[in-house]
């Protein structure tokens, strides 16, 4: 992970899971985190048999529509399947740089 300020890279630290710059900023500073991202697949905790796929920070999903769907709230509205879905077994990435 690399940040730059007004287009100088910076040192940074970690704090308590956050990226600190230390500076005095001043009006009109711009910053630019870039974020490595690769094309990962991750089993889900609560069901082994369930997979994510992501791509550095983002989740990727699928539109599977909402019919048979119910909603439970956390603090905010979260959306959860109540039916199977057939998930394919493979995703196809068509650019070299990865999903779009």
């Amino acid at each position: 992970m690399t940040v730059k300020i007004n287009g100088t890279a910076v040192n940074i630290s970690k704090v308590d899971g956050y990226i600190d710059v230390g500076r005095v900023w001043s009006a009109g500073d711009r910053g630019e985190l870039t974020i490595p991202s690769e094309l990962q697949v991750s089993r889900c905790t609560d069901n082994q048999n369930v997979v994510a796929f992501t791509y550095g920070p983002v989740v990727l999903c699928a539109g599977l529509g909402s019919e048979s769907m119910t909603t439970s709230s956390v603090g905010w509205g979260v959306t959860t399947a109540t039916k199977t879905v057939t998930v394919k077994e493979s995703i196809n990435i068509n650019s070299p740089t990865g999903p779009v």
